[in-house]
């Protein structure tokens, strides 16, 4: 059985914790291409690893992975206009 500091160090996964180190080297599946055409946004929320996180496709096709919240006024970025190469917040 696993001491409560072992199991402490192999649950926990946000950043900066090793068991999250280490996860994020591999590849996660975090949702289907389909959930992205079904968006009106062309965007969906996740929460991955302990992070926040909104995935979206550009209208040139290529996907996007960033930080829920904008950096200028914390505004959720699922909510955001999708452009050529990126999102960008409304406000």
């Amino acid at each position: 059985m696993l001491s409560v500091e072992e199991n402490r160090l192999l649950t926990q996964v946000s950043a900066g914790t090793p068991m999250g180190t280490l996860l994020r080297y591999y590849w996660h599946a975090i949702c289907a291409a389909d959930e992205l055409l079904k968006s009106p946004f062309r965007t969906k929320e996740v929460k991955l690893l302990g992070e926040a996180l909104v995935v979206y496709r550009a209208r040139s096709g290529k996907l996007g992975l960033v930080d829920k919240y904008c950096t200028h006024r914390r505004a959720s970025l699922a909510y955001g206009v999708v452009e050529d190469e990126g999102i960008r917040c409304q406000y």
